[in-house]
């Protein structure tokens, strides 16, 4: 321990005092004053890290650091800063240095954390109506209003302009990825990925999806792959292109192409989104490019990726409009169409903007997203946000959490949705300490996490570092024990069967006798599949063979 206080380096700090704080709450055999000391001296180092990283404008790390002194109720080790002082230190810089669109992201979370100054309101409202930022625009209002700040004209006016499709239109585009040729039937064929597409900055900055282009930058990839775009009102150009950052969990590209845009969409909504709502789609579907339909979104909170939940929608997509704009009334961007089911029409998927809010600044630091975790998974029981298992080696077992833990809170907040601590894990300031109060039996305990970067598969590393027995509890929602007393009993007994879980609806209960048979995992086709032998109680013991699938993506580890 007293090495990792001695690396001086951020990540070392906060993996100290971890530890230490693990050590304490546990009452381990160790000197309480030594423990106290080295706490002290970890904590100092981060206050010092930190006042380093502002002195060199390294912001993004300053905030994280900042973040940390939060938690542990030390930021008058740095009374000169806030967290509201170093958002806007980070957007003034992002906007001198010419991005604009990233400074306005910043100069929002800044008002998340508190009221700048009125100078300051004033600049950012200047700043989201010279973008045409109407979200951003509503949000500052909002926030000055709360104030009682007078809000200048035009920008109220400006805050409800509704554009007209046929201008939006400008900002899109089609996708093209070259692939070379392929052989099928014995013949060569054209190899294609035609996508979607939408500028969001006015420097030639636009989104997409990441299946659309994923062969520019899947390692793993070692055919040939080229990356053009061709704009709405220039159909027959074909510009070359590159890939700037990349996110296969939320399933987004951010792509550079040296042009102007007509138009850019810079206004991403924050309200609420409600079943009913109409909207509209711009696309290429199947390469015909500048096509709008329309439709409404017919549910919300659907979870269909690792992280966060979608839209589903009922306007028409087919290929060819992964990556396009989905849109309000107003013109303000929903989401970004990223699935369609082919079996059944009407049935659509969009990543709604409020996770884009979050995914889009990242985008712009070049490579894949990483993100913060917690190496645990989530059910919600009737006791609350319950532990169904740790990750060995990851953040909440080097904390000392434990399968059965309920989370009562996070940072003094409470929550009671899987996604909702998603969020907050991608609100965090790159990697800082969290606060969890949770409950063990009838105890109540603190600990603090240090989250570590996210495997791009959780499911994977836990098989990769754990008996294969003990994943079955958050991939298919039974617990597990082994029977070793009787050798007339199979291998393990079912404890526990999660509500609403893979276990439960194929009739699987408590006390069932089970035998764990072969796993196969299929990475490409993200599915596992486990053979068991079981005797259901509800059957009489009948014995049965079963072969359980299951998503290799869950969405409950955080």
């Amino acid at each position: 321990m007293e090495d990792i206080v001695r690396a001086n380096a951020d990540e070392r700090y906060l993996d100290a005092i971890q530890l230490i704080d693990r050590f304490q709450r546990e009452k381990r055999d160790l000197p309480a004053d030594r423990l106290a000391a080295l706490k002290e001296e970890a904590v100092g180092g981060v206050a010092r890290l930190f006042l380093q990283a502002v002195e060199q404008e390294e912001y993004a790390r300053a905030l994280s650091l900042f973040a940390s002194l939060e938690v542990l109720k030390e930021t008058d080790r740095v009374s000169s800063w806030s967290a509201v002082k170093l958002y806007l230190a980070d957007a003034r810089r992002l906007e001198e240095n010419g991005e604009r669109v990233r400074a306005v992201f910043m100069y929002i979370r800044a008002l998340e954390k508190g009221s700048p100054d009125a100078a300051s309101f004033l600049h950012i409202l200047a700043l989201a109506d010279e973008l045409n930022n109407t979200a951003a625009l509503q949000v500052v209002i909002r926030a000055m209003e709360k104030q009682g700040l007078a809000i200048p004209e035009p920008y109220r006016a400006h805050s409800l302009r509704v554009l007209p499709v046929a201008d939006m239109i400008g900002g899109t585009v089609t996708i093209w990825v070259d692939k070379g040729y392929k052989i099928e039937q014995g013949a060569g064929m054209l190899d294609r990925v035609i996508g979607s597409g939408f500028f969001v900055d006015p420097r030639g900055y636009l989104l997409t999806n990441y299946h659309v282009i994923q062969t520019e930058v899947n390692p793993e990839y070692e055919g040939y792959s080229r990356l053009f775009v061709r704009l709405s009102q220039d159909p027959d150009r074909k510009i070359p292109a590159r890939v700037v950052g990349f996110d296969p969990i939320f399933d987004l590209a951010l792509v550079k192409v040296e042009v102007e845009p007509k138009f850019y969409f810079s206004s991403l909504r924050e309200t609420e989104v409600r079943p009913g709502e109409k909207i509209q789609v711009i696309g290429s579907p199947i390469g015909l490019e500048n096509t709008v339909t329309s439709g409404i979104i017919s549910a919300t909170g659907r979870r269909f990726l690792q992280m966060g939940d979608v839209l589903q929608l009922d306007a028409p997509v087919n290929p060819g409009n992964s990556g396009g704009p989905v849109l309000d009334d107003s013109g303000s961007l929903l989401g970004i169409v990223f699935a369609g089911v082919e079996q059944f029409e009407g049935i659509n998927f969009a990543l709604s903007a409020e996770w884009i809010n979050l995914v889009l600044p990242e985008l712009y630091r070049e490579g894949q997203v990483t993100y913060p975790w917690l190496g645990m998974a989530l059910a919600k029981t009737e006791k609350g946000l319950e532990i169904v298992y740790v990750v060995p080696g990851e953040p909440a077992d080097n904390a000392g959490l434990a399968t059965g833990d309920v989370i009562k809170s996070i940072n003094d907040r409470t929550y009671e949705k899987i996604q909702d601590v998603q969020r907050l894990l991608l609100e965090q300031p790159e990697t800082s300490l969290l606060s969890l109060v949770l409950i063990r039996g009838d105890v109540s305990f603190t600990a603090l996490l240090n989250p570590s970067a996210r495997p791009p598969v959780p499911v994977l590393t836990a098989l990769k570092r754990d008996a294969p027995s003990n994943v079955i509890y958050p991939l298919f929602g039974m617990r597990i024990v082994r029977v070793t007393d009787s050798p007339l009993l199979a291998d393990y007994m079912v404890e526990r069967v999660l509500p609403g879980s893979i276990a439960e609806e194929l009739g699987l209960s408590t006390n069932d006798p089970i035998e764990v048979r072969n796993w196969t995992v299929l990475e490409k086709q993200k599915v596992v599949f486990v053979e068991v032998k079981v005797k259901r109680r509800k059957l009489g013991f009948l014995e049965t063979f079963v072969r359980l699938p299951a998503y290799l993506e869950p969405d409950n580890f955080v």
